[in-house]
C-alpha cells in the first residue's frame, strides 16, 4: 500500500491529482481534544495526575466534554464549507504510514457533516486541498448527497461465499506455516470435513 502512495505521490508532482478518503458521519474527537488541552489550566496536561479524583463534569475540560469534532464543525459551517486542515494525531498513522502521514478537514454537507482525508504531502498544496474539495461537492450533488463514485464503488465491491472462502483458506495457511493456530472452532471444522 505505501509503495502505492510513494508512486502516487511521484505521479502527483507530474500531473493534478489528488487522493483522498470521505468519512461520512464520523465520529472522532481530535480537534475537540485539541479543545480540551486548551482549556486545561495544568501544564503539562496530564489528566490522570490533575483530575484524576475529580468526578466526571467537574473537569475543566469538560465543557466539551461529549461533543465530537462534527458537531463542533455544525455549528460554525454554512453547507459546502470546510474547516482549516488538521494534521491527525493518530498514534498508528506515526508508527505505519511515514511519509504519508494523514491531514483532514471536515466538510459540511446538506445532510451531514464528513470527514476528508489526505496525505500531508498533499494537504501543503492549497490548490489540491481546493480540487479535493470542490470534487467532493460535485460528487455528493451528483450522488444526492453522497459521493456518486463511492456509491458505485459499494455497489462493485461485493464478497462472495468464494471469495471469504479463499481469504480464510489464506490465512489458515499462513498460520500454519507460522505455527500459529488457525482459530478454525472445532464446530467450524466438523461442518466443512465430509464424514462419509
Amino acid at each position: 500500500y505505501l509503495k502505492c502512495l510513494d508512486d502516487f505521490k511521484k505521479l502527483c508532482s507530474e500531473r493534478p491529482l489528488v487522493v483522498a478518503s470521505y468519512i461520512s458521519q464520523p465520529g472522532g474527537e481530535e480537534v475537540v481534544n485539541t479543545l480540551r488541552l486548551i482549556l486545561c489550566p495544568y501544564e503539562p496536561a496530564n489528566c490522570d495526575r490533575h483530575c484524576g479524583e475529580i468526578k466526571n463534569g467537574e473537569r475543566p475540560c469538560d465543557r466539551v466534554s461529549g461533543v465530537s469534532d462534527a458537531a463542533l464543525f455544525d455549528m460554525f459551517l454554512d453547507i459546502g464549507e470546510r474547516s482549516a486542515v488538521f494534521e491527525s494525531t493518530s498514534k498508528v498513522l506515526g508508527q505505519y504510514y511515514g511519509a504519508h502521514h494523514i491531514c483532514f478537514f471536515y466538510l459540511k454537507l446538506e445532510d451531514e457533516i464528513a470527514r476528508v482525508e489526505l496525505p500531508c504531502w498533499l494537504a501543503a498544496d492549497a490548490d489540491r486541498i481546493n480540487l479535493v474539495h470542490s470534487l467532493i461537492l460535485e460528487q455528493v450533488k451528483k450522488g444526492n448527497g453522497y459521493p456518486v463514485a463511492l456509491a458505485e464503488a459499494h455497489e462493485q465491491a461485493v464478497v462472495t461465499g468464494a471469495d471469504r472462502a479463499v481469504f480464510y483458506e489464506v490465512v489458515d495457511v499462513y498460520l500454519a506455516e507460522q505455527g500459529l493456530p488457525t482459530g478454525v472452532s472445532a464446530k467450524s471444522f466438523s461442518k466443512q470435513a465430509r464424514w462419509i
